[in-house]
């Protein structure tokens, strides 16, 4: 599936095996597919059981192969497809092909998937086209709406940066371009050091292909293809919420059948020309519907006048007990159990689930080496703390650092700039500010903390991330001034003075940077919540 396209016909053969073995209950037997197969493929959260539309699927898969062909143009496989479909052009600007191979055909059928996450990753800008490319960082990305004067259609994004400072020039940003578009190229960063465009997945923090997010994506873009599928009534807002319930599995199930109407009562049964008899076995009054058979029975009042909710039906509080009685009314449809008896099988099984979670969130909080507090209470000098403070829609991030050059000697320092596009983003930019401020200061073998975890992984491993490429190439060319350098993590209660820097930075709601050698403000709050002593 990763190299070719399936059939059509084998993959509704496979997707319909796959149903008839969900369905069936005995040993070649189709069974009845209570609802349709592409509502099932729909994930939890949106009302599905997350199976996988292998079509899709199909579809996430090769557009890996066209990412690869994208990163890694000079691999011997790019090169034989570029010498024999694209010789002189982008492989997802290929439209037709001489006689092309069914493994090419293939790869093309995911074009316009990739296609739609793919944004241009700004180095120097000189390969990016304005008007054209999709560069700015939205979902999906697009480019710039201008403001419906003439424009060049050549225009490239290298003659809208200051080619002395790389930054964005804000006259000519404003001239061309809508207020929202300028606001989100702002937190693009371009390359200071000639690096050329590349390109990145939007819908990854990395930036990187996942088939993961390629599917999701493919999903969407189903949905988007159905306009009345938004429009039409639906439940699935509450079978997704079922999912997040506190209780065993087998009855999340079990309520998610409900809800979707796939419980063989006899009222179902009749509209599936499964028999005639529509009427309740157990008290021969009513149609047996699913409603009925779980809140409206004799057997069922009963069973919930017993117990101790005193709510009355359907407007239950969301607890682990109730989903329980609905399990085990539903058992006690297949055996004379009395209503006393299925209240005490539900506590039952709520007391054994919850022993479980004991036992569970016992082994969870289990000390580890990494969380060692004597460990992170050692403290080397000099070192500095840094923290960024980042809120969704806020014009401006701030940045704070704590250099400690010995026991009871420090400097502070706090910065703020425009947004950027992710926490991730900011907490880099800040680490990258304290490093040019440290070297400045004079100080070339330094110990840097910081409270973010994901920036420490990504400093250590070195992994690629396209998304942070403009950051990643000045952290490196920063980093060689250093002698010595490490970055480690801690704790934000062992990081509270920078973290109250960066907070109070980004209140200020404009650009600045400074660095001082007396006790700030926002930290005396922080370790004096009612004032200055």
């Amino acid at each position: 599936m990763s190299c070719f396209q399936l059939p059509l016909q084998i993959i509704k053969k496979l997707q319909s095996a796959i149903a008839n073995f969900w369905w069936s209950n005995k040993q070649n037997s189709r069974g009845l597919h209570w609802i349709a197969w592409d509502k099932i493929c729909l994930p939890l959260d949106k009302g599905g059981l997350g199976f996988r539309d292998l079509r899709l699927f199909n579809l996430a898969l090769l557009a890996k192969q066209l990412w690869r062909l994208i990163q890694f143009p000079e691999s011997l496989l790019a090169r034989v497809l570029k010498g024999r479909y694209y010789r002189n052009a982008f492989p997802l600007d290929v439209e037709k092909s001489n006689n092309p191979s069914f493994g090419w055909r293939s790869m093309l059928a995911a074009k316009d998937l990739l296609k739609t996450g793919l944004r241009r990753s700004i180095g120097n800008g000189e390969n990016t086209y304005v008007w054209k490319d999709s560069w700015l960082p939205t979902e999906p990305p697009r480019a710039p709406i201008d403001c419906g004067f003439v424009h060049n259609p050549l225009l490239r994004v290298s003659q809208l940066l200051d080619p002395v400072t790389k930054e964005w020039n804000l006259d000519k940003l404003t001239e061309m371009m809508d207020v929202e578009d300028i606001e989100c190229i702002l937190t693009i960063k371009a390359s200071r050091m000639n690096r050329p465009d590349g390109f990145c997945w939007s819908f990854t923090k990395s930036g990187l292909y996942s088939v993961k997010s390629g599917y999701q994506l493919a999903v969407q873009m189903k949905d988007l293809l159905d306009p009345l599928h938004n429009l039409q009534p639906s439940v699935d807002a509450i079978k997704a919420k079922i999912w997040s319930l506190k209780t065993s599995r087998k009855i999340k199930h079990f309520i998610w059948q409900s809800v979707a109407g796939c419980l063989p009562v006899r009222d179902r049964l009749v509209n599936r020309h499964c028999g005639q008899d529509r009427i309740c076995p157990r008290c021969g009054i009513e149609d047996e519907t699913i409603n009925h058979l779980l809140f409206e029975c004799p057997s069922a009042v009963q069973t919930w006048a017993m117990s101790d909710i005193t709510q009355p039906p359907g407007v239950f509080p969301c607890k682990a007990l109730f989903p329980n009685f609905d399990y085990l009314l539903w058992r006690a449809t297949e055996a004379d159990v009395m209503p006393l008896d299925i209240i005490q099988l539900a506590i039952a099984e709520t007391d054994a689930w919850q022993v479980a979670q004991v036992v569970s969130e016992a082994l969870d909080t289990q000390p580890t080496a990494t969380t060692n507090p004597i460990a992170q209470t050692t403290v080397i000098y000099p070192r500095c703390q840094v923290d960024a403070s980042w809120i969704y829609n806020n014009a401006y991030f701030g940045g704070g650092l704590v250099l400690d050059l010995a026991e009871d000697v420090c400097t502070t320092g706090s910065f703020a700039n425009p947004q950027v596009l992710t926490p991730l983003h900011a907490e880099f930019r800040v680490l990258i500010w304290a490093m040019t401020m440290v070297t400045q200061l004079g100080y070339y073998s330094m110990v840097f903390e910081s409270d973010c975890l994901q920036l420490v992984k990504l400093i250590e491993e070195d992994d690629e991330w396209p998304s942070l490429a403009s950051e990643f190439e000045e952290f490196h060319s920063i980093r060689l001034s250093f002698t010595l350098f490490s970055l480690s993590f801690v704790p934000r209660t062992l990081n509270f003075r920078a973290d109250a820097l960066a907070k109070e930075a980004r209140t200020r709601a404009f650009v600045f940077s400074h660095v001082n050698t007396f006790t700030a403000t926002g930290i005396v709050l922080a370790t004096n919540p009612n004032g200055i002593d």
